[in-house]
Formats: structure tokens, sequence, C-alpha cells
């Protein structure tokens, strides 16, 4: 039978194995890119990222929005 201790010493090498698992899944798919509203780079883990972060993504929807006639000022105050 273990006691407290190497009851928890086992399940913290556990948690430590399912971390370095993670982290070299992670690290396989991780992508160096460049942000297309920036110019930053950035990690990318997903292949289809464009943007280092929401608030590119955002203003460069604000601008497709006010470039196609679409855009109605909806983030501005209207008092």
């Amino acid at each position: 039978m273990f006691d407290a201790f190497e009851r928890e010493a086992m399940i913290l090498d556990a948690i430590d194995a399912q971390l370095a698992k993670l982290r070299e899944r992670y690290r396989k798919r991780a992508r160096v890119k460049e942000c297309v509203k920036c110019g930053r780079y950035f990690v990318a883990f997903r292949r289809e990222a464009k943007y280092c972060s929401q608030q590119c993504r955002q203003m460069s929807y604000r601008e497709r929005q006010r470039k196609g006639g679409s855009y109605d000022g909806a983030w501005t105050s209207t008092n």
C-alpha cells in the first residue's frame, strides 16, 4: 500500500508525462507566420491562421466592411 506522499508523487509523475505529450504535439503543429494585418510574426497552431491577435482580425474585418459598403458603424456610439 502507498502512503500519501508516494501516491502524490505518482500522480504528479503521471501529470508530467501527459503534459510532455501535449507539448510535443503542439510543437509539431506550431508554425511561424506573418500577420496579414500588421506584419508581425506569430506562432500559429492552426493552418488557416492569418492574424496575430483578435485586435488585428477585428480591424481587418472592419476595413472589409467599410470597403464593401455594408459597414453600418455599429461599433461607434450613436448617442
